[in-house]
């Protein structure tokens, strides 16, 4: 199984056994973790989604790193919060997080759902996908019809990647996750 497919899989699984509005915490397997980072998604709950009452409609979840670099452009790009006027504790990206993040387990199932038709015929060439250079980044690769184009995004054209139909299905539904901005790009995992 690839790194894609036990995302997709594993994720999925674990959401449909949590039930509705359940929070799931992903951790990489080589991830640093502070001890406070307990502390942050309890904030960020309380702040943002004691239920799916009060949740913003718009939350897929809580990224425990911060951005630190645009990874849409070709090549990435380092980014950081505060040169784009962020000043809160706090800031919302419809970047998902894939280095430790905790996503609601009913947004989760509905991402799965969404992949389940995104990786089928017309919109996506699992052929070309195969023939295809793992390592190489290339424009000419036709994974995606143009009209599911995300503009100017380079996970138009990467392949075997979980996170490239996150994008999509976030920046479709207008989904965003909330991430810490604390001093010298520090997180609460890394």
């Amino acid at each position: 199984v690839g790194l894609r497919d036990m995302w997709l899989s594993s994720l999925g699984a674990a959401a449909k056994a949590a039930g509705e509005n359940t929070l799931m915490i992903v951790f990489e397997d080589n991830m640093i973790v502070s001890s406070s980072y307990f502390q942050w998604i309890l904030a960020a709950i309380h702040a943002y989604g004691k239920s799916t009452n009060c949740r913003n409609v718009n939350l897929m979840g809580f990224s425990l790193s911060p951005i630190t670099a645009d990874d849409l452009s070709t090549p990435p790009k380092p980014w950081n919060p505060k040169s784009s006027g962020v000043s809160s504790y706090a800031y919302l990206s419809a970047m998902p997080s894939s280095w430790s993040a905790a996503y609601w387990s009913d947004r989760w199932i509905e991402f799965s759902e969404f992949v389940d038709v995104r990786m089928k015929p017309p919109y996506y060439n699992l052929h070309a996908e195969k023939s295809v250079d793992k390592a190489q980044h290339n424009e000419n690769l036709r994974l995606t019809p143009e009209e599911l184009f995300i503009p100017k995004s380079r996970f138009n054209y990467v392949s075997n990647n979980w996170k490239r139909f996150m994008i999509d299905w976030m920046y479709a539904r207008g989904l965003v996750m909330v991430y810490p901005n604390l001093p010298g790009e520090a997180g609460f995992a890394s």
